[in-house]
């Protein structure tokens, strides 16, 4: 690869990495404490799981761009200005997008972010939410909504194969675990838990 595409590759990754480690600090992802004293080290560094998928990802963006060449100014001037730099991306791999956690790392499934414009969570995004504090050891309403959800989903897709005699079970076993969710909603709608604190 010339000088300037790994210049350009490595700066940009640079970039994306030293940000994401000021925010890991500040939130104590690598004991950083939230702000406070500590620090990180090494090992905890090559550890982080966003670290690790940058890692990879450059590795591989390098080397399948590694002849690339920018436009020179001739070739520039000659296509009226819409040459650009032929640098090929390359996209993740399924573990890249886990520790970057674009996709959920248990599910699988994307991630859906939270626009800035919300003043709250969308109820597809709180049952995400709620799932994950259930597997961190989470109680609250939100955990509730979330793990009901779920066994919500399983019945569902075991209720298409079942036959006559299963439906009817599943079937009240559905009525129950959707009368959870509709009670864990009620009380999320009544500020009781929309965004509790980590580990609640």
């Amino acid at each position: 690869m010339c000088a300037v595409t790994a210049a350009v590759v490595a700066g940009t990754v640079a970039t994306v990495a030293s940000t994401g480690m000021a925010v890991a600090q500040q939130t104590g992802a690598l004991g950083g404490g939230g702000g406070g004293g500590g620090g990180f080290s090494e090992k905890q560094l090559k550890g982080f799981a966003p670290t690790k998928g940058l890692q990879s990802y450059t590795a591989r963006l390098l080397a399948e761009n590694a002849t690339a060449t920018r436009p020179s100014l001739q070739e520039y001037a000659a296509s009226g200005g819409t040459a650009k730099f032929p640098i090929k991306d390359t996209g993740f791999t399924p573990e890249e997008a886990a520790n970057l956690s674009i996709v959920d790392p248990h599910t699988g499934q994307r991630e859906p972010f939270v626009d800035k414009s919300q003043s709250a969570l969308s109820p597809a995004q709180q049952v995400f939410l709620g799932q994950q504090r259930a597997r961190q050891g989470a109680t609250g309403p939100l955990a509730q909504l979330g793990m009901a959800t779920a066994r919500q989903q399983r019945l569902q897709a075991k209720g298409q194969t079942a036959g006559v005699a299963g439906s009817a079970v599943i079937n009240a076993k559905l009525a129950k675990v959707n009368k959870r969710i509709a009670n864990a909603q009620t009380t999320l709608k009544a500020g009781g838990g929309g965004f509790p604190p980590a580990g609640s």
